[in-house]
């Protein structure tokens, strides 16, 4: 169930469909990765956008439902996922930004291991304990937690 991801705590729908959530957990399974991979990504967006698709933040090129910085965007849908022509409106594009976020989370987990506490110091560019607080809390809602969830298949 990702009825977390769909609506806000408020009852309000966000921007992030049922489509686009399909399609994020085939990916994982394509990477390797495991479902838990998917909650993470998706509590990453909660907390950078709300889910809200076409968010900017104002003071950085932090864009998309995951807050991905255009930098890292253009690294990540280049050299780790393979692609061509990056441009920064692919992380107005919801299932692009997911996309991106997912891959970025598998390179992470290169460097860090297994350890998802580390990968998200990691994703957030400094250690920050409110990140990791709300990541935290949208997993415990499944019964999940950024100290238990193992983020590649072994």
């Amino acid at each position: 169930d990702y009825s977390y991801a769909l609506y806000d705590d408020y009852g309000n729908k966000t921007d992030i469909t049922v489509d686009q959530i399909k399609n994020l957990k085939y990916e994982a399974t394509d990477l390797g990765m495991t479902q838990d991979s998917v909650d993470v990504v998706l509590s990453i967006a909660m907390h950078e956008s709300g889910g809200q698709e076409a968010v900017k933040n104002p003071c950085s090129t932090a864009a998309g439902y995951c807050g991905i910085l255009d930098t890292t965007g253009k690294y990540v849908w280049n050299d780790i996922m393979g692609n061509d022509n990056y441009s920064y409106s692919l992380l107005f594009n919801g299932e692009d930004n997911l996309s991106i976020s997912l891959n970025y989370i598998k390179y992470l987990t290169t460097i860090e291991g297994d350890n998802l506490s580390s990968v998200l110091t990691d994703y957030a560019g400094l250690y920050n304990q409110q990140f990791l607080n709300f990541v935290n809390g949208y997993l415990n809602r499944k019964g999940k937690s950024i100290y238990t969830v193992k983020l590649l298949n072994s």
